[in-house]
């Protein structure tokens, strides 16, 4: 179930050197949210480091001027582009598994966790879990939920919250990121839960393994994964992190200058 959301802020821009596209890029960013989202970077054969670089720069300066506090992007572990992500300041703040299914896996058992829609009255449980879970360092940047769609929810026979899911849904899958507590260690729970997806069967289904959270790693080690991605999770803040007054907060910018003056041009949408 998809729902409607706020303005998307859209801005792609490409890195031109001598008259050729260097390297592409895009940032989104939802109105009124506190992150920005790296969409993607994608080099031509003619890019070097400093031309991603010089790109990161100037989406970072974009993202600024739309509110954004931190920008998110993620990384396949074997890139060659991470050097010029730290040299834009970005740093590694997690790392996922990213798994891909094609099919359901086989249930062999009769259904035992049943996995529910969550309402109003989960947030309170849900939001306690994912304090507990997701490092205090990180909290800001790993929200409870993205808020894309109405996920699951999953309590044990004492009426405690063991997990929730959140969901999204595109054009090309279904995008599940699991929060459960350690207890949880059941591999029919994730099972379950990819079954419980109704219209799975008609996409992909992408079920992303936080490195937070490692027991999910045993718990998805037998399911029938099409392939599995290891993936850098980086963010590039945009203000100060300490605390400050109310009333005082600032945005701070990197004033680094890139290393070396590639032009960019840009085109930028608002979806609303």
């Amino acid at each position: 179930m998809s729902t409607i959301g706020p303005a998307l802020n859209s801005y792609t821009g490409v890195s031109i050197e001598d008259s050729l596209p260097r390297c592409y890029g895009q940032v989104l960013h939802q109105t009124g949210k506190a992150y920005g989202q790296l969409a993607y970077i994608a080099p031509t054969p003619h890019c070097e480091d400093a031309h991603v670089t010089a790109l990161l720069e100037h989406l970072i300066q974009v993202s600024g001027r739309w509110g954004v506090r931190y920008l998110l992007a993620d990384l396949a572990e074997e890139t060659e582009l991470l050097p010029a992500f730290r040299r834009a300041d970005f740093t590694i703040w997690s790392r996922q598994k990213l798994l891909r299914f094609t099919k359901l896996p086989e249930n062999k058992v009769v259904k035992t966790f049943n996995w529910r829609s969550w309402t109003n009255n989960d947030i309170k449980a849900m939001v306690a879990l994912h304090r507990a879970v997701v490092p205090k360092l990180f909290q800001m940047i790993e929200a409870p939920t993205r808020q894309a769609a109405i996920g699951k929810v999953l309590y044990d026979e004492a009426g405690g919250l063991l997990g929730y899911a959140d969901l999204a849904y595109g054009p090309h899958g279904i995008w599940v990121q699991p929060m459960l507590a350690p207890q949880a260690h059941d591999p029919q729970i994730l099972i379950d839960l990819l079954l419980g997806l109704g219209d799975a069967l008609r996409r992909p289904i992408y079920l992303s393994l936080r490195a937070y959270q490692p027991w999910l790693e045993g718990m998805a080690a037998d399911l029938p994964a099409a392939d599995i991605k290891e993936m850098e999770l980086l963010v590039r803040y945009l203000v100060l992190q300490e605390k400050v007054p109310e009333g005082a907060t600032q945005t701070v910018f990197n004033g680094n200058q890139s290393e070396s003056s590639v032009p960019v041009i840009q085109a930028s949408s608002k979806e609303h």
